[in-house]
Order: structure tokens, then sequence, then C-alpha cells
């Protein structure tokens, strides 16, 4: 059995998973209790694109092998194909309790929580993630969406700077950073970040695009405030 289930691995690592579905069967055939045979049963079905008939044996190993993560990982992953977030999400939740130092599904779960408004919920996951890679770039600007979707225009910084200060080839900390703070009717302090950045860094152009285009916007703002106080 060991020897078949050795074998239905490789052949799924290959990606031949019309060979992975045959061996995991005769696999299943020998010890019908294999939890580990019908778990790669499952995933060569996935792979075939035969989600229903995998979800019912991941189904199966989830009840009499609830400590076994990787059921939940790949029902997770058939949920989030299939746009089934909240399913996914709990998928996750179970993956996530059993093997938690996985950055990458920790990020994953963050973004699903943010997608179904759950910001605060999800913080949680992408400061887990950090600590594995405190340098993510993922976790990192996850984590600032997360802080200003559930109301900590702060946090949200914090970790949008984070983000800018460890990738400076990035482009996507200060837009954002200036798209939250205007949501947040802060743009004042928008204003000092963008002007502290390009004191700090005047060898990023990136910076002073933004502050340019900041300081248009908010001469265009004022302008129009001021023509709705002109007498008609």
């Amino acid at each position: 059995l060991n020897q078949m289930i050795r074998k239905c691995e490789r052949q799924l690592v290959r990606n031949d998973a019309a060979s992975a579905l045959q061996t995991a069967t005769e696999a299943l055939s020998k010890d019908p209790e294999s939890f580990v045979a019908r778990h790669l049963k499952a995933v060569a079905l996935v792979k075939l694109g035969k989600a229903k008939d995998a979800l019912m044996l991941l189904k199966m190993n989830s009840d009499k092998h609830p400590e076994f993560y990787k059921t939940f990982a790949v029902m997770a992953d058939v949920y989030v194909s299939a746009n089934l977030t909240p399913a996914a999400i709990r998928s996750l939740e179970r993956e996530l309790k059993l093997n938690p130092r996985q950055p990458a599904r920790q990020i994953l779960m963050g973004r699903l929580l943010v997608s179904q408004g759950y910001g605060d919920l999800a913080t949680a996951h992408y400061r887990e993630a950090l600590k594995d890679e405190p340098k993510n770039h993922s976790a990192l600007t996850g984590a600032g969406h997360a802080f200003a979707k559930s109301g900590n225009i702060e946090k949200a910084v914090h970790f949008f700077l984070r983000a800018r200060r460890f990738h400076p080839k990035s482009d996507k900390a200060l837009p954002a950073i200036v798209k939250y703070c205007r949501e947040f009717n802060t743009l004042k302090k928008a204003e000092h970040i963008l002007i502290d950045e390009r004191r700090m860094h005047p060898e990023r152009l990136d910076t002073y695009i933004e502050l340019a285009h900041f300081l248009k916007e908010l001469q265009r703002e004022h302008l129009q405030e001021h023509l709705l106080l002109l007498p008609a």
C-alpha cells in the first residue's frame, strides 16, 4: 500500500492526474480506510475537474480524520475556485488551526476575509503571516487594507509605509495611503506623509508623481468649493 501511495504522489507531482486517480483507486481497493489514499484520489479528481466527486471524499476524510489539515486545504482551494468564499473561509479556518505556520495561506485567509468585509478578523491572519516573513509584500499591503477596512487608519498607514520601506520598487503603497486618507477625511495626513517621503527619499520618482496628483486634486476640490459659495 505504501508503495502505491508513493507512486500516486509522484504521478501527481508530474501532473499525471489520470494515472494518479487509477493508482489511488487501486490503493483504496486494498485498504478502503486509508485516508491518505482517499485524499490523493480527491486531489487527482480536482485536477481532472471533478470537484464534486472530490468533495465527497474530502468530507469523508474531514469527518473520520479531522486532524489531517491537508483535507481542509484542498477543500478550501476547491471552494475558492468555485467563488464560494464563505465555505472557503470555513475550510481555511480549520486548516490554519491545525497548521498555522503557512504565510501564503494566512495571506489568502486575510484576503478572503477582507473581501467579505471582515477587516478586523483579517488583520490577525496578516500578522500571523508576518511572524514568519516580516518583509512579505502581500502580507504588509494586505494588513494595510485590512486595518483600513476595520477603521484604523493609523495602523493602515504604518503597514503601507513598511511595505514601501522594504519594497522600494513597489508603487502601490502611496496611492493606497492617499485613497484611505481621503475616505477617512484626513487629507492633511496624506499631504504630510507625501512631503516626508519626498524629503526622506528624494530619489524615488513615484513620490513626486503622487504628490503632484494629490496637490492638483486638492486645488480642484478647493476651487469647486469656492465656486459653490459664489452668488448665483
